[in-house]
């Protein structure tokens, strides 16, 4: 639900957003119809490997990349509302 000049308007539309924090080091993306925003290392999906585990761990499988992915995607926080797309300021201001 939105609410625009104080009415509130109930829309089934999904939308999704995906934004690179300014120093390249921070992906943020939200999933179709949620209002949750979350985070994940860039450099563990610059690299099929995990870049935690140290050297010599190359390559790995995809259930286990897809599993060192998934471990170190974080909740940010929740969106107010539904928004298309997101987008970072060069000083690494978000506007959803």
């Amino acid at each position: 639900m939105l609410e625009i000049a104080g009415k509130q308007i109930v829309t089934n539309t999904s939308s999704d957003g995906i934004a690179l924090s300014p120093d390249l080091e921070t992906l943020y993306f939200c999933p179709l119809s949620s209002f949750e925003l979350y985070a994940v290392p860039a450099k563990i999906l610059r690299d099929f490997g995990d870049p935690f585990a140290g050297a010599g761990q190359y390559p790995i499988s995809q259930s286990a990349y897809n599993a060192t992915a998934n471990a170190h995607v974080r909740l940010v926080g929740t969106r107010p509302s539904n928004s298309d797309g997101i987008t970072m300021s060069d000083e690494g201001k978000m506007y959803l």
